[in-house]
């Protein structure tokens, strides 16, 4: 079944907003990555940044939980996810 233009935009448009808006808020100060042998922690709390700190929470980005990411794939995936 062959969806509609409209029904695709309007699928593209919630998928950005909960990918951008997600329930999750934007809190995070710490962001973890991997060094090539470990993982490392980066806390914006310690840095001494002069940006402000809720730039740097708006930098890291929090993880989407399982409920979030079905969300967003759902509408462009057959059959329904569980």
């Amino acid at each position: 079944m062959a969806l509609s233009v409209r029904r695709i935009a309007q699928a593209v448009v919630n998928a950005v907003a909960a990918i951008y808006g997600g329930a999750t808020p934007e809190s995070n100060t710490v962001h973890t990555v991997f060094t090539g042998t470990a993982n490392a922690t980066i806390d914006a709390n310690a840095l001494g940044l002069t940006f402000g700190l809720d730039a740097a929470q708006e930098a890291f980005d929090e993880a989407l939980t399982r409920p979030e990411v079905i969300a967003i794939v759902q509408p462009f995936v057959i059959p329904t996810i569980s």
